[in-house]
């Protein structure tokens, strides 16, 4: 599973979280549409990222909120089941280390995300 938490300011984030529970910075991902990129991070005693925090909150559209990615053996498959059962899927993008992921609602509105490893 892959946490993702969307905030208007990742650094008091990163304070609230990261630092409060011991979490690793693992990577910072300059993505052109974050003002401050995407931070990776890892669990205390890992280096393997579990997770990752932006200010993508500031965007129209995106409130501050923790979205949770659930890995699944084939991305467009499930993405179509997700449809197919009333849900939404809001786009699929493909991160830089190659993992793919779908930020989607289910059919009463509420929001998760679906992933698939490289």
């Amino acid at each position: 599973m892959w946490h993702q938490l969307h905030t208007r300011d990742r650094a008091r984030g990163w304070e609230l979280y990261g630092e409060r529970f011991g979490w690793t910075k693992t990577a910072i991902d300059d993505a052109p549409s974050v003002e401050d990129g995407h931070l990776s991070f890892a669990y205390a005693g890992s280096r393997e990222a579990v997770g990752s925090m932006a200010s993508t909150a500031r965007l129209p559209g995106v409130h501050t909120h923790w979205l949770y990615y659930f890995r699944v053996p084939d991305l467009d498959d499930a993405a179509l089941a997700v449809k197919a059962n009333g849900g939404v899927v809001a786009a699929v993008a493909t991160l830089p280390n190659g993992h793919r992921i779908a930020p989607c609602d289910d059919p009463q509105g509420a929001a998760f995300g679906l992933m698939q490893l490289a």
